[in-house]
Formats: C-alpha cells, sequence, structure tokens
C-alpha cells in the first residue's frame, strides 16, 4: 500500500520527494548473470479445454548505463542445456531479447527462453570463451554467489510430490508485499520498519523446504522508501533498488520453482510500473499500461494436467488460475478486467489471483493513538467486482453445485493488506450452509511491517458484511506474523470448499495454528 509521506527525521517533517534515498546494491561484473528465475505465463492456445501453464526461463546479464554492445548479444553468451521426460538431453539458444525501458535505470539485458513443456530440469551454461559448455553461477558485485543456474521443468508440476497415501499432490507457495519499507519513523502514521530485521530473505529459505511445484506472489515487491501521494518516488524504478527490495533475497527460492508473478499497486505507473513489465510481465511490451495487464489463465494438476485421470501417475481433477491485474483501484478498465476471469472461469475448481480486496477487516489505528476505525475493504474494487458478477450468466456461487466447492472461483487469492486473512461467508449466520461469495485469502503478510486486524480472537465472527444487498457472516482468520502459506492438492482434497488444504508458516518455517470455527468462537468486535 501507498504512504503519504515520509517520517520525521532529526525533527524535521519531509515530504517523501525531498530526501534522497541509500544507494541500492552495486552492479555485478558486466556480462555475468546477476538474476535468474522461471515464471508461469500464457501458454500456447490449443483445441484442448485445459490450458496447460508456459514456463519461461529469464536471466538477467549485468550491462552498462551506456552499453557498447546490443543486449542481444549479451544473451548469445549463454545458452541452456536441458533433459526431458524421454530421458533425451538437448541444447537450446532461443532467447528473446524483452525491451529495455531505459539503460540508465536498467543497465542490464533480460533474455527469456520458452521451455518445452516435457523438460524435466535446464541449466543455463556458457556458450563463448573459455568456458563454452560449462555451468554458470549468479554473481554480484562482490563475485560469484555460488548459486548455480539449474532449474525445474515444467514437466514436473504435478509430479515431483507424494502425498501420505501415495497420491500425487500438487504443492505451492503464497506469498505477497515482500519488501522493506525503510528505517525512520512518523508518529501517527504506518511504521516505517528497520530493514535489519526484514523477514522476505528468511521466508524465502524456509519455503524451500515446501519442495513447492510453483510460488504465487500477490503483488507489491518494491517498498524501499516508496512513494509519497504524490507520484514523486526517491527510491527510482531501477535495476539496483529491485535487487534490493526483491531479487536478491528471492533468488533461492526463485530457483527452486516457477513463479507466478501479480501485480501490485506498487508496480503502478509511474512508480514501478516500467520495472515490474520490464523484469516479471507475461508480455514483451514496453509500455507500462495504466489500466491494467490482460487478464489470463493457467490450469494445473496433481500428476500433470496432460496426465490421464486414473493412471498410475493419479492425476486428480484440474485446478484453475485466473491471474488478475488489479493494480489500479480507479482503473475504468476494471469491471471489464473482471467480466473476463469471469468467462475464463470455465473449471469447478479456480481460483483468482488478484492484489486488492474487495472485502477485508482491517484496522488501520492500531498503535497509532487514534479512534478504531474499521476498513471493510476497497470500494473502487468492489464496486467493479460486484457490478461484472451482476452481469454473468450464472451467479457466482450456488448451493447446489456439490461435490466440490459452491463457488467458481471459491478462492481469491490476494495481497494489498500486510497481515494474513482468511474470510469464509455464509448466509445470515448459517455457518453451517455452502459458502455465499468465494473465500478470501490474504497474504500480505510477507516482509513488509504488519497491519493489525485489532479483532476479539481467531477466528471470530463478523456479520456487517453487505455482499450485494444483503448481510452476510464471515469467518475471520487473522494474524500479523511474517510468513507465508502453504497449500496442497491431491485426491484427497479436491472435495472440499476450496480444493486445496492450507498450513500458515511463520517467517522461521514453524507451524502457526488459528484453530477452527466452533460454537463458541467469538465476534470479532
Amino acid at each position: 500500500m501507498i504512504r503519504q509521506f515520509l517520517p520525521t527525521l532529526a525533527g524535521v517533517l519531509l515530504a517523501v520527494s525531498t530526501q534522497a534515498a541509500p544507494p541500492g546494491p552495486g552492479p555485478g561484473p558486466i556480462g555475468s548473470v546477476v538474476a535468474a528465475w522461471t515464471q508461469i505465463v500464457p501458454g500456447p492456445t490449443s483445441g484442448s479445454e485445459l490450458a496447460p501453464p508456459g514456463v519461461e526461463l529469464r536471466i538477467v546479464i549485468q550491462s552498462e548505463a551506456q552499453p557498447s554492445r546490443p543486449d542481444a548479444s549479451y544473451c548469445a553468451d549463454y545458452a541452456v542445456s536441458y533433459s526431458d521426460a524421454s530421458g533425451d538431453e538437448g541444447h537450446s539458444t532461443a532467447w528473446i531479447v524483452r525491451a529495455n525501458p531505459g539503460h540508465t535505470s536498467f543497465p542490464i539485458a533480460v533474455c527469456a527462453l520458452t521451455m518445452g513443456d516435457d523438460w524435466v530440469s535446464a541449466s543455463v551454461v556458457s556458450a563463448s570463451g573459455a568456458g563454452r559448455g560449462l555451468p554458470v553461477a549468479i554473481e554480484n558485485e562482490g563475485g560469484s554467489t555460488g548459486l548455480g543456474i539449474t532449474v525445474p521443468g515444467p514437466y514436473l508440476i504435478g509430479r515431483q510430490n507424494i502425498d501420505e497415501d501415495g497420491q500425487a499432490e500438487l504443492r505451492m507457495v503464497t506469498v505477497a508485499d515482500t519488501g522493506c519499507r525503510g528505517e525512520v519513523t512518523e508518529p501517527g502514521r504506518r511504521s516505517y520498519q528497520d530493514c535489519g530485521f526484514w523477514q522476505f530473505g528468511t521466508i524465502m529459505h524456509s519455503a524451500l523446504q515446501a519442495d513447492a511445484d510453483l510460488v504465487i506472489h500477490a503483488g507489491d515487491y518494491r517498498y524501499f522508501w516508496e512513494p509519497d501521494g504524490e507520484g514523486t518516488d526517491p527510491s527510482p524504478d531501477t535495476w539496483s533498488y529491485w535487487l534490493l527490495d526483491f531479487f536478491r533475497p528471492a533468488q533461492p527460492l526463485l530457483l527452486d520453482a516457477p513463479w507466478v508473478f501479480g501485480r501490485g499497486n506498487h508496480e503502478i505507473c509511474p512508480w514501478y510500473g516500467p520495472g515490474w513489465f520490464y523484469l516479471l510481465g507475461t508480455g514483451d511490451d514496453p509500455a507500462c499500461l495504466v489500466n491494467g495487464a490482460a487478464t489470463w489463465h493457467f490450469d494445473v494438476a496433481p500428476g500433470g494436467v496432460d496426465a490421464t485421470e486414473g493412471t498410475a501417475e493419479g492425476a486428480a481433477d484440474p485446478h484453475r488460475f485466473v491471474v488478475i491485474d488489479t493494480s489500479n483501484d480507479r482503473s475504468t478498465q476494471l469491471e471489464q478486467h473482471f467480466s473476463e476471469a469471469l468467462s475464463q472461469t470455465g473449471l469447478p475448481s479456480t481460483w483468482w489471483v488478484t492484489h486488492i480486496p474487495a472485502y477485508n477487516l482491517l484496522d488501520y489505528a492500531t498503535g497509532h493513538g487514534r479512534p478504531p476505525t474499521d476498513h471493510t475493504g476497497n470500494d473502487g474494487i468492489r464496486s467493479a467486482l460486484l457490478s461484472a458478477v451482476g452481469q454473468a450468466s450464472e451467479p457466482f456461487c450456488d448451493a447446489s453445485r456439490a461435490p466440490g466447492p459452491s463457488c467458481r472461483p471459491s478462492t481469491f487469492l490476494m495481497g494489498h493488506q500486510h497481515l494474513f486473512q482468511r474470510l469464509e461467508f455464509y448466509g445470515e449466520g448459517e455457518r453451517s450452509g455452502p459458502h455465499v461469495w468465494p473465500q478470501q485469502v490474504i497474504v500480505g503478510h510477507g516482509g513488509v511491517n504488519t497491519d493489525e486486524a485489532s479483532l476479539g480472537g481467531s477466528p471470530c465472527l463478523h456479520d456487517a458484511f453487505d455482499i450485494g444487498g444483503t448481510g452476510n457472516t464471515a469467518a475471520v482468520w487473522s494474524s500479523s506474523h511474517h510468513g507465508y502459506v502453504v497449500w496442497t492438492r491431491s485426491a484427497a482434497t479436491v472435495d472440499s470448499p476450496s480444493g486445496w488444504s492450507s498450513t500458515l508458516r511463520r517467517a522461521d518455517g514453524s507451524e502457526l495454528s488459528l484453530g477452527p470455527v466452533t460454537a463458541t468462537t467469538p465476534t470479532c468486535n
């Protein structure tokens, strides 16, 4: 979320625009790979009703603010060696050079390579000089990090884990709002934080234990010395600050599993939007899209989305993720984005990945000496969403859908609010019935200083949510501990309300239990 001003420093209140941010990390050696990852992108269109994920391997190569070589020549210095499901090995140099928004801010080359859907693993190797064919490690300004660039291939999504009953199991890690705000504070405003105690790097190392098939980030990567309310940005949209806020701490997990990169409101234009599109966007349009990127989707399943159900690989019902850009809550195209998402919600088990919640429960005043102020969601997002749902050809939620979730999508996965929160919506006081609105899951506890909901218990019951003019009861689970969520989906869980089972973990990986809803669950007041 966006702050209005930097805090008091040396007794003087300074607007964010009047104070320069400390420098970010220095550049790596020219021509070296300084970051690498795989990410899920829209796959090729086919006649099938399923949409297997496309996966790209991306590397960042250090160049110069005034490069003496074109970006394509940097990419040509490297190649990819891979093995596929048949046991064959191959070699590729089919890099796509992403359009750089400006070498002064981004003295790098970003190279993307589409991975084959039957690839099991891939490694980046040198394609030139005396080290031709040798593995490559990521470097920084101090030299090699020792992190070799070997990544799992798309074929392993849903195939690399089994549950305790021997069934194929899909595993996922979710995070959001992961950056660090800076070390200063201002009384009466949401606190900045001491980056010496920033938990994002700890979360990334802990999450390696999950052996995830994919990682979803629901937006807001850049926080360090964040913009003010007028759009002035003293921590510029540059590669150095992207390294500081995201790529350095995330690098181990970036190599461990393919990521889905949602767009948060910190990645709007002109703040950190150009950097997000260049580094993490799914297309290669260098323009910073003010009203949002196109809605898209992909499908996954235990056993592999292309496996035959009932085979030894144990494929269960496929699950769809629809990725929606809600970075700009004033966008004139929000309703269109939601309508497109509804048209892509074609599987019984579908989640929407977005950023700003239409519904949540939060107290912004906690700890600042002001009266409590309940915040129950974003008006702009809520209005556009309800309008799109009202014009849909079938209801969002239908109690006759059984077995499985009564709502399609069954869950919104979001960030924006700096805490973990899960909301399950029921009819007026009828907690035993089917959901009347999709489950809301907020995973904004990924590193930035946390918010409080100031609830009487967790879980608790809140009766003041007004969805479509009808009063609704929500069971609310909430935690302000930094951490992440591990999700699993197998044959044992596909018929649950969300289709997934979840484990909430603190930054150090320890499990955090918030308890079930019971007859004695308190109200949220």
